[in-house]
């Protein structure tokens, strides 16, 4: 990602010598295509390791960054076909950044994250990284549990009650997600469910929960 970041802005400061260096406009464009390959190998790579280990925030965070990556070096693309200014494809990008953001606080990555994990194989599940913050993956964990009859994280989530300091912090998504912990937490006190507890790891020590 550093180095296609590098190449955009090399292929930014090198617009103003097209003009006089017809040839220079072929070599940036293959400048700009070997780097979008350079940046879809690494997400084939990413999809590869989501596939054996399962996904996680900081995967999600790399898959995001890759795609806006992937999106500018089109755009620079675009600029260099149809010769727009370098004001034009910052201030688009700027604005697909923007909207990435925006769109991004409607996510609950939690809950993304859960579904993807709890789809795997039940030996290919990591308990500790699924358990580690119940409280935006509630939802997910609810639903698995009344599809499979098999609860995971049941203890966790007693400890990671949804409590807001005040009025003030209280909203529809944390009211959701206080109904989906209680009937959650109800669902894992049944005789008909079969809890899995996480093995947490802690120094040199594995603690079952």
């Amino acid at each position: 990602m550093a180095t296609s970041i590098l190449a955009g802005l090399f292929v930014l400061i090198s617009q103003r010598f097209i003009t006089f260096a017809p040839l220079l406009k072929l070599l940036l464009a293959v400048w700009i295509v070997q780097n979008i390959f350079l940046v879809s190998s690494a997400f084939a790579r990413l999809e590869l390791y989501v596939d054996v280990y399962g996904l996680t925030y900081l995967r999600v965070r790399a898959g995001i960054g890759m795609g806006l990556v992937v999106v500018g070096m089109a755009l620079l693309a675009w600029q260099l076909w149809f010769s727009k200014s370098n004001s034009w494809v910052t201030s688009v990008f700027a604005g697909v950044c923007a909207a990435t953001l925006y769109a991004g606080c409607f996510v609950n990555f939690g809950y993304v994250i859960a579904r993807v994990n709890l789809v795997r194989e039940a030996g290919r599940i990591d308990t500790s990284y699924l358990c580690r913050n119940t409280t935006l993956a509630v939802s997910a964990l609810l639903e698995h549990a009344k599809t499979t009859s098999r609860v995971y994280c049941g203890d966790a989530a007693q400890y990671q009650l949804i409590a807001p300091e005040g009025w003030r912090d209280w909203g529809l998504r944390d009211t959701r997600l206080a109904a989906a912990q209680q009937k959650f937490l109800m669902l894992n006190t049944r005789d008909s469910v079969t809890s899995t507890q996480p093995r947490i790891t802690s120094g040199d020590e594995e603690i079952a929960r």
